[in-house]
């Protein structure tokens, strides 16, 4: 008996009589799914039975629209997966019906009345993907021509813990309107986080470079913000965690995972600094010595032992940070010319393949003692040899 008489109020209002709701409304079963498959939202499969009323975003209220009667209304719009939003459909001469589905056109909330009137209202959390298409689809509860508005509340939800693979994946953002934090995010979600945060354009920072010293990292398949001497660079994994430009991997033994570390370089001819009290020492990897003559040798930056202790060393010694005491140079000449302790002289190294006397200005000599044979020479029919752990004029063709 219900059913019948919401079905005669119906009809009344059909055929002009007063539309005012009453508890005996029949109930709404439209179904889309005779609108699902279609390729584009103007493709005669959808246009069909249905006006596409165009776009709309978070925000916005669009409209009025003329709503054809007989047909359904609908309005496209993007969300993404944990997105909160409210929808409102408003007519001044018409009942409303709203849908809310997806792409697929499947039905994913509905509301006829709502407060006590004949306006529609949805409130929803999407579940579906990143930036997906979804669809506001309305019509006149008694399939008459209307009037109608429409408006979309919510906020994108980025998720930018989702997944990566590789650091490559990921990058820094900063995480609020404007200000000094920076998070680590899936590269190809930074832009929708930034909309997600619906930063008043005057409020917005510049785009500026993330601070030194952060890097953007995949580690345990989420986009993290590293400090850079956090970084557990090299090892052979589906994932080796690369140093930044200006950074080198150290580490004693960089075939597995977790064992180097990101050493910032300093020194070498751009003359590059160490941050805070750290100071610049020599690279034991490679064969010169940036404070050594060595000055496009490139140093690692280390904590200083000595807390920035300095004094002031007597020709022929420097300062060493390590030792926090003047020792002797070992090395001389080259571009910075660094003298010999008293007593020493300045030779070629044999060691390398130029000579600091015969045009290469850049190769360091070492110190030795000013009586040695290498220095003084050896008188006639003699001859300067290393023999006994020491060099000694010795006469020609002897042996040690």
């Amino acid at each position: 008996m219900t059913r019948k008489l919401g079905f005669a109020v119906a009809l009344l209002a059909a055929c002009g009589g007063d539309n005012t709701r009453t508890i005996d409304k029949a109930p709404v079963e439209d179904t889309f799914q005779s609108l699902s498959g279609f390729e584009e939202d103007k493709s005669d499969k959808f246009t069909g039975t249905l006006t596409f009323q165009g776009e709309i975003a978070y925000g916005q209220t669009k409209g009025p629209f003329t709503h054809v009667a007989g047909r359904w209304s609908a309005l496209k719009f993007l969300g993404n997966a944990g997105d909160e939003i409210t929808i409102d459909v408003r007519s001044s001469n018409g009942d409303t019906v709203a849908w809310l589905v997806d792409k697929s056109m499947e039905i994913l909330a509905f509301n006829d009345d709502y407060g006590g009137g004949t306006n529609s209202h949805i409130t929803y959390t999407l579940t579906n993907g990143a930036n997906t298409t979804f669809y506001i689809v309305t019509r006149e509860y008694n399939r008459r021509a209307m009037r109608f508005s429409v408006s979309l509340a919510g906020k994108h939800k980025v998720d930018y813990s989702a997944p990566c693979n590789v650091d490559a994946e990921c990058t820094l953002v900063n995480a609020a309107c404007c200000g000094s934090t920076y998070i680590g995010v899936r590269a190809d979600q930074s832009s929708a986080y930034g909309e997600s945060l619906h930063c008043d354009p005057r409020l917005a920072c510049p785009t500026t470079l993330p601070p030194a010293g952060l890097v953007a990292e995949c580690v345990q398949n989420r986009c993290v913000a590293q400090p850079v001497a956090d970084i557990a660079c090299g090892g052979r994994t589906v994932n080796p965690h690369v140093c930044p430009s200006g950074y080198q991997c150290e580490g004693a033994a960089l075939a597995v995972d977790g064992t180097g570390k990101c050493v910032k370089r300093c020194g070498g001819i751009r003359g590059l600094t160490c941050d805070g009290t750290d100071i610049c020492v020599d690279d034991p990897s490679d064969s010169c010595d940036p404070t050594h003559g060595g000055a496009d040798c490139m140093g690692s930056c280390r904590p200083a032992i000595c807390s920035g202790q300095t004094a002031r060393c007597a020709a022929g010694f420097h300062w060493d940070q390590w030792a926090c005491n003047c020792v002797e140079n070992t090395s001389c000449g080259g571009f910075a010319g660094f003298p010999c302790p008293s007593g020493k002289s300045c030779v070629d190294d044999p060691r390398d393949s130029c000579d600091p006397n015969g045009g290469g200005a850049d190769c360091p000599g070492i110190c030795i003692a000013s009586n040695d044979c290498r220095v003084t020479g050896c008188g006639a029919g003699q001859y300067c040899s290393y023999c006994w752990a020491s060099y000694a004029c010795i006469p020609n063709g002897a042996l040690c």
